[in-house]
């Protein structure tokens, strides 16, 4: 076989991967045709042409590839990977995707220039100046961001993206004096192998940079508190200087306080549909969304602490999910499906809503019953993991019983699809059988 693929993710690009499906960026991209983060959705919808951005970490190059098409002929992608079989697929990727605003730097970033070994895997994810059991050596590069930064002379950085496996705190002393006079909107990683990664947010707070994480339905930042609880599911935050802060509260990217509504919502089920409605046809600012969706997630919240009906327990899965807070929307899934065995029925009088934004709309057709069982299966398969390439074949049982009831979807089939072949070590990440 080839030994390499080119995958195709949103905004027509393509993405050069090993040819090998077994490998974590490949069976992703096949499963998903795009990366699973909802990070990289909201850079596609909030990063505008013009804009200088640094991709710290860049991997195969969903990320880059993804703001270089956004920032466009007029803006430039500053790209860091040091792996050299990496860097050689994301090399090929900037040329397939036409990318001539893309400068792609076979180096790592740290505290200091010179040279370092670094240890690889056979999944380049997971790639580090850490050495773990099993992985081979390689020697790269080293440089700081304020001598990258010199020798470019940008006037302004717009956007970083910071993915260096527990080197963040070290690229932050090498890149003071770029922090300092730039104030970019940062992403970074929320955890490190120990835990959440509260040192890295004490670093940048000490900056000036104060947290913010994503809110994925309304494509919206607010305020991360690292003192109330952590959703084990949240990958990234970002983080921005008040300056910059202002001009995206100004552009409808962010909000400094909690978003709340003008008025407290009714308490009643046909208004959480109707304020669903509202949120998903995109109507109001992404403010006003957010905020309408933060008062149902108290709502839902509040729906918890007592018994609830199959129709509320599944509309509150669906707000969880939508505000980010997906252990709590997995929670009430299943507290739905065990409802739905227990004999529960629907209230006709009540519109259904699917817990899962995979799920299309209940059908006049539809057994009521068997269309949201199959709707909270399937928000447990999209939702308890990112990807079956980490849950392997356990995720069979419960798309099987969805494609019984006869509620399968594409997505599912390819999840279906994926698992059996990998697991009959059909290496070929090109997709054919």
């Amino acid at each position: 076989m080839n030994n390499i693929a080119a995958l195709p993710i949103p905004e027509d690009i393509r993405i050069v991967v090993p040819n090998d499906f077994t490998l974590m960026t490949p069976y992703i991209l096949l499963e998903q045709q795009d990366w699973f983060e909802d990070e990289i959705r909201f850079l596609r919808e909030t990063i505008p042409s013009g804009k200088n951005v640094i991709d710290i970490g860049a991997n195969y190059g969903t990320y880059t590839m993804t703001l270089a098409r956004k920032v466009g002929s007029s803006g430039k992608v500053l790209a860091f990977e040091p792996t050299a079989s990496t860097a050689a697929c994301l090399r090929q990727s900037i040329e397939l995707n036409h990318a001539s605003n893309v400068e792609l730097i076979q180096a790592g970033l740290s505290n200091r220039s010179g040279s370092a070994t670094f240890y690889t895997s056979k999944n380049g994810e997971l790639n580090s100046l850490s050495p773990s059991p099993g992985m081979k050596q390689e020697t790269i590069r080293l440089t700081t961001l304020d001598e990258t930064m010199e020798k470019y002379g940008w006037p302004e950085i717009d956007f970083i993206k910071l993915d260096a496996e527990n080197e963040e705190i070290r690229i932050i002393e090498g890149g003071v004096r770029t922090l300092s006079q730039n104030d970019p909107l940062v992403m970074f990683e929320l955890k490190s192998p120990e835990g959440i990664h509260y040192e890295l947010i004490n670093a940048f707070e000490q900056r000036g940079y104060h947290p913010y994480r994503l809110v994925p339905e309304t494509d919206f930042l607010i305020p991360y508190n690292a003192s109330h609880p952590t959703d084990g599911y949240w990958i990234n935050l970002f983080c921005c200087k008040d300056s910059r802060a202002e001009r995206l509260e100004a552009e409808d990217i962010l909000s400094r306080n909690m978003p709340s509504p003008e008025k407290a919502p009714a308490e009643d089920y046909l208004h959480v549909v109707k304020e669903l409605k509202i949120i998903w046809e995109r109507s109001g600012s992404r403010y006003e969304r957010t905020a309408r969706l933060a008062a149902l997630a108290k709502q839902a919240e509040e729906i918890r602490t007592r018994g609830a009906s199959i129709e509320e327990l599944a509309a509150s899965s669906r707000i969880f999910l939508a505000f980010g807070e997906r252990q709590k929307a997995i929670d009430e899934a299943l507290k739905l499906i065990r409802k739905i065995g227990e004999g529960a029925q629907t209230n006709p009088a009540f519109p259904l809503l699917s817990p899962s934004p995979d799920m299309p709309p209940c059908r006049p057709s539809d057994p009521q019953l068997a269309w949201l069982y199959a709707a909270a299966f399937s928000l447990l398969i999209h939702a308890r993991s990112f990807s079956s390439f980490y849950t392997g074949k356990d995720d069979l049982s419960l798309i099987e019983v969805i494609e019984k009831n006869g509620f399968m979807t594409e997505s599912l089939a390819r999840r279906k699809y994926l698992i059996e072949k990998r697991f009959s070590q059909n290496r070929d990440a090109s997709g054919s059988k």
